[in-house]
């Protein structure tokens, strides 16, 4: 095959599952939007049994309850509670393991503001807090959740 028509397919099949991608991913939106808002209304309730509850089994695997209360129990101690949370952007994975829904949210807490990164596992349909990232530059704060 003529290399020009080979980077033509190519880039042509790199368009149309990118928006594959994207369809499948704004269908998830709403329910992902759902699932944030849980996990935020749990981070001001201190109800971080049921956000560990909540993550994919694998982190369950990995992150004892402990250290999760203790990196959560950190963000509200620096932070305070969650005012307002607004989505900034969003990206579909496509991963050999698996789907994956990534939000990036601007959120604005009592006492600072950061930046918020929650990946959500799609697993059998239904989405999975896979990880938790929280930036922090008003209270030089820095917590990461997840594998």
């Amino acid at each position: 095959m003529n290399p020009l028509r080979l980077l033509i397919f190519l880039s042509l099949i790199a368009l149309l599952s990118s928006c594959i991608d994207r369809k499948e991913a704004q269908a998830y939106l709403p329910t992902a939007g759902q699932e944030l808002f849980q996990f935020q209304k749990r981070l001001n309730e201190e109800k971080y049994l049921e956000i560990w509850n909540d993550l994919t089994p694998l982190n369950r695997q990995f992150y004892d309850f402990e250290i999760v209360r203790m990196n959560l129990t950190s963000i509200r101690i620096k932070l305070g509670k969650i005012l307002e949370s607004k989505n900034i952007r969003w990206k579909y994975i496509r991963t050999a393991i698996g789907d994956e829904l990534k939000l990036y949210q601007e959120t604005e807490f009592e006492n600072g503001t950061a930046e918020e990164i929650i990946v959500f596992s799609v697993i059998d349909g239904t989405l999975k807090i896979s990880s938790f990232e929280l930036n922090s530059p008003t209270v030089d704060l820095n917590v990461k959740i997840g594998v």
